[in-house]
């Protein structure tokens, strides 16, 4: 018998359920393949890395909150699904650094709207690159806030 699937758009975790698994995840992307918008709470233990989400290959808009650049696959799957963001929400994330900025608006070119909430900008290229240039020619909001 096959998996039933469902017409769901939006995934949000519950607020007594934040933490989902990687195989739950991998269930949801089977049997919910036309989730567009998408906030995921990432925790190691649970879903120790981004690349259940890389199956969302219909996803627009995400949030995520609390992961490392690299170590979780961030990195992946902005490289795997970046193209199709108009939304992206990163929230506590830590390792970013100049070529993860650089590598997210390069990769998310329809960006319309990117937030940067209380991230952690201590990745291993943190030096002022003088003859570089950031650029996001459709972005129309750019959300930076961090704790000083």
């Amino acid at each position: 018998m096959e998996n039933p699937v469902f017409d769901i758009r939006e995934f949000m975790p519950s607020t007594s359920y934040f933490f989902h698994e990687t195989w739950q995840m991998e269930i949801a992307a089977a049997m919910c393949p036309n989730i567009q918008k998408m906030l995921f709470i990432q925790h190691p233990k649970y879903c120790p890395t981004l690349e259940p989400l890389e199956k969302f290959s219909k996803l627009t808009e995400l949030q995520i909150h609390g992961c490392q650049w690299v170590e979780s696959g961030l990195d992946k799957l902005v490289t795997t699904l970046g193209s199709q963001f108009v939304n992206f929400g990163l929230i506590s994330i830590k390792g970013l650094d100049f070529h993860a900025l650089n590598h997210i608006f390069t990769v998310c070119t329809n960006l319309k709207g990117i937030v940067f909430n209380n991230c952690e900008f201590d990745g291993p290229a943190q030096l002022y690159q003088k003859d570089s240039k950031l650029v996001a020619s459709n972005l129309k909001e750019l959300v930076l806030t961090c704790n000083v």
